[in-house]
């Protein structure tokens, strides 16, 4: 079996090899993100369709030194700027949350649309909808939905700290690196207008701890990851030492209970 390895060294490619042998789910998603960023989106739809038929079980039969080792080799695809969540991260948020029909995730401050690229594309039956600002960014992702038909993905230009800017009600919301600490707050709170009619779900990738604390001090509660502890003295959220450093442990979901 034969790979395009010309992101990576050649060190990493021996390595990758071995991990694409075994995780034929690592390299459809791997061809699916070099299609992407080369701009075959036919192509890319067609294996992206392959790839949603798929299941993800095998990540779990994987050791922590591999998925590490496969969790660099993801980073790896970043590119500069062009891809900001890695794959191997929204194929673990595909895992664990069940998109039912009828759906909404917004991602707040979508910039090259990653998120709502990839799970629009695995999650036909749910809507997704970005946020950002960057008139660039907003054609490139216009472009990207339509060229790979993806009906149920939107993307709207929008200063997120803007006096009149309401958060649209939603199932989830993704926050990756958004916006500065007032205006996050801002959004929070409107965020938990919303949960007088329906459980909240807020989705939160990396570690930086300033979002998370905004969250918990709002009354949202952590749902799946309990490998961060609040430092107050550096006021961070820090990984407790038996974390592992790939990306499901860089993934945390918030609960906000109906209040009513």
């Amino acid at each position: 079996m034969s790979f395009p390895l010309k992101a990576f060294s050649a060190p990493q490619a021996k390595e990758c090899t071995v991990l694409f042998s075994a995780l034929s789910l690592t390299e459809t998603g791997f061809q699916f993100v070099l299609k992407l960023i080369s701009g075959e989106y036919v192509q890319a739809k067609k294996i992206i369709s392959k790839y949603r038929k798929q299941t993800i079980n095998e990540v779990d039969e994987l050791g922590p030194s591999e998925k590490d080792t496969l969790e660099r080799h993801w980073s790896a695809l970043y590119l500069g700027d062009i891809i900001n969540t890695p794959l191997s991260a929204l194929v673990t948020l595909n895992k664990l949350i069940p998109f039912k029909p009828g759906d909404r995730l917004i991602d707040i401050g979508s910039g090259h649309g990653h998120p709502i690229l990839v799970l629009g594309a695995l999650n036909h039956q749910a809507e997704f909808l970005g946020y950002e600002i960057v008139e660039a960014k907003v054609q490139e992702i216009s472009n990207n939905v339509q060229s790979m038909g993806l009906d149920n993905v939107n993307i709207k230009r929008q200063d997120l700290s803007a006096a009149d800017f309401k958060i649209p009600e939603a199932d989830y919301y993704f926050i990756y690196n958004p916006v500065n600490f007032d205006t996050l707050e801002n959004i929070i709170l409107q965020i938990k207008v919303h949960s007088s009619k329906k459980s909240i779900k807020v989705i939160v990738f990396g570690k930086d701890g300033w979002d998370k604390y905004i969250l918990e001090k709002h009354g949202f509660i952590i749902t799946n990851n309990r490998d961060y502890v609040w430092d107050q003295e550096r006021r961070n959220f820090i990984p407790t030492p038996e974390s592992l450093p790939f990306a499901e442990n860089e993934l945390s979901i918030f609960e906000l209970p109906q209040t009513n």
